[in-house]
């Protein structure tokens, strides 16, 4: 095991704020309850130091045998591959090993329980492996049934809007082609007539030209990478559509006379696509997502996926991101068998870490409710936001009807963005402090999610602009 060792040798002054009529929509102004003191802090200091501050987790004392891959953390890198690099692998024995990101490496390994439990236990033993685990199995947070889609198109269909006062939102701010938004998901159909106009393009790199311009290790990388495929063609496809569908939602384009509108209507969107058509994903591959989201600078990553088992290396990952200041928005889950459960209990990852830049979220229905379906934390789950019949873009010139904490995330990430544009001076924990202290607080709510609240829209911007006012140092 030696010479393996060897080869290898990795977040004032609101005047008026908008009532809602019996219908929901807005109608008149009344004062705001926000003065300047409270507004400040709500707000909070800013974060001057922005690693990691998680409780560790102690290393796995046993490994499961019955997974065909593993994941190798080293102390310390061997000077292989840089992160970003592509795949270089590594035939050894029964073993293949491929390089993830700076000192991760995937081990594959075949044989029987015994054979697998005696490599494993050979690695794990080396005085320069810091942990070995498996490469979990990861898969979308599964989209529950939602109502007949209506005849009527577009706009009129995105009930959530009337919700989350957009409207009114987007007469202080619309986003803002400056910020980057990262999908990680199933992919995101670039080509797609509501996100094309949208979409983050590598300016770095010349496209079609077969070479690695930006010298990040992809080539041809114009629209972000397909981890699942190792190519440059992060395109969802009609089979798994899920990444287009929580794209559209932070920031399909408006005002385009086409389609639907996110909650950002200006926005870039970084398309990274870890799970293949099926819908099935693997950590290592997640980590590479999130790893190329950091190396781009990124505002933000939307994780609308997610796993009941803990991993060190994608916590490790998360934790990178912390220290870049990238804000890491992750759904609560929806729950068994439709049945939503306590995270408290029964953590659901990556909504359970507890990195300060995770913000999970939880599904709310069109009555201020939360949906059967969706997890829900005290102590986990930030905010709520509607899940629940979503209308929004999928593959082709298409659109679709999806429920699920898949939803109610991105809603809330295309807040962030709205919040980040009204001011650019916040750093990344005011942020989140203003999209948690500007949500409607909802009898429905309490002890179910940590700020007792559903998103607004409207209110998160009026408090960002009134934290100009503020003494932000």
């Amino acid at each position: 095991m030696r010479k393996v060792v060897n080869v290898l040798c990795f977040l004032a002054l609101a005047s008026c704020a908008p009532s809602k009529n019996s219908s929901g929509g807005v109608t008149t102004t009344e004062p705001s309850k926000t003065n300047g003191i409270e507004t400040c802090l709500a707000l909070g200091k800013k974060n001057t130091n922005l690693a990691d501050t998680s409780s560790v987790v102690p290393t796995l004392t046993t490994l499961d045998p019955n997974y065909g891959q593993y994941i190798v953390k080293y102390k310390e890198a061997k000077g292989l591959t840089p992160s970003g690099q592509p795949l270089r692998e590594y035939h050894v024995s029964t073993m293949k090993l491929t390089s993830i990101s700076g000192d991760l490496y995937s081990l594959q390994i075949k044989g029987t329980i015994k054979e697998k439990s005696k490599i494993l236990a050979q690695v794990a033993a080396e005085s320069d492996v810091d942990y070995v685990e498996p490469d979990y199995p990861i898969e979308p947070i599964p989209q529950t049934p939602a109502a007949i889609m209506p005849d009527d198109p577009y706009f009129s269909k995105q009930w959530f809007h009337s919700t989350l006062n957009s409207l009114a939102a987007w007469s202080v701010d619309e986003g803002s082609d400056e910020i980057i938004a990262a999908v990680v998901d199933t992919g995101v159909d670039y080509t797609h007539p509501d996100l094309a106009e949208n979409m983050w393009i590598n300016k770095d790199e010349i496209p079609n030209n077969g070479k690695d311009d930006d010298g990040n290790g992809y080539i041809d990388d114009v629209y972000g990478w397909n981890f699942t495929a190792n190519n440059n063609d992060p395109r969802s496809s009609s089979k798994a559509p899920h990444g287009s569908h929580v794209a559209g939602l932070i920031g399909a384009r408006g005002n385009n006379h086409v389609g639907v509108v996110g909650v950002a209507p200006k926005v870039k969107l970084m398309a990274l696509k870890f799970m293949d058509d099926s819908g099935a994903g693997i950590t290592s591959n997640a980590v590479r997502a999130i790893d190329y989201a950091i190396q781009k600078k990124v505002f933000l990553i939307n994780n609308s996926w997610g796993s009941n088992r803990f991993s060190r290396t994608l916590s490790d990952a998360i934790s990178r991101a912390a220290k870049a200041g990238i804000l890491f928005f992750a759904a609560a889950g929806n729950g068994d068998k439709g049945v939503g459960y306590n995270i408290d209990a029964t953590p659901w990852y990556p909504a359970s870490y507890t990195q300060w830049n995770v913000f999970s979220v939880a599904a709310t229905t069109i009555g201020d409710r939360l949906t059967d379906f969706s997890n829900f934390s005290k102590n986990k789950v930030d905010v709520a936001a509607p899940g629940y019949a979503i209308y929004s873009t999928v593959s082709g010139v298409s659109y679709q009807m999806m429920s699920g904490t898949s939803m109610a995330t991105p809603i809330v990430a295309g807040l962030a963005v709205l919040v980040k544009a009204t001011n650019p001076d916040l750093d990344p924990t005011q942020i989140l402090n203003i999209i948690r202290e500007s949500s409607d607080k909802l009898p429905t709510l309490q002890d179910k999610v940590r700020s007792g609240g559903r998103v607004d829209s409207y209110n998160a911007v009026m408090l960002a602009r009134a934290s100009k006012n503020c003494a932000l140092q």
